[in-house]
């Protein structure tokens, strides 16, 4: 049987990495799906080296340590992650059931 997860994040970019995080604050259940190998997005795997200039708090900051700030903010808290997986389809009845090249997911939202 599938799991139901109050959230699922299609994207595993700074976007979706900090709402899991601000998910979880809010004692949800939390998947993250993502088509990438990896986490993190463009800044992760096409810029990790390159300056990011607008983030609040931080003068200047990597796309590498970016996503390494916003991996460890999640870390203490338990998100199913699902990388290499494609989302190709949704259904909305009571739930919604994201269907994926890999299988499908149960979500409330």
């Amino acid at each position: 049987m599938t799991q139901l997860y109050d959230i699922t994040i299609v994207g595993g970019g700074p976007v979706g990495l900090f709402t899991a995080f601000y998910a979880h604050l809010r004692q949800a259940k939390v998947k993250i799906i993502d088509s990438m190998p990896q986490l993190g997005g463009q800044p992760a795997i096409l810029y990790p080296e390159k300056a990011i200039l607008d983030i609040p708090a931080f003068p200047s900051l990597s796309g590498e340590e970016l996503t390494d700030n916003l991996l460890s903010q999640l870390e203490p808290f338990d998100t199913s992650i699902c990388l290499n997986e494609t989302v190709i389809g949704l259904e909305k009845e009571e739930n919604i059931t994201l269907t994926t090249n890999k299988g499908q997911h149960l979500t409330k939202a």
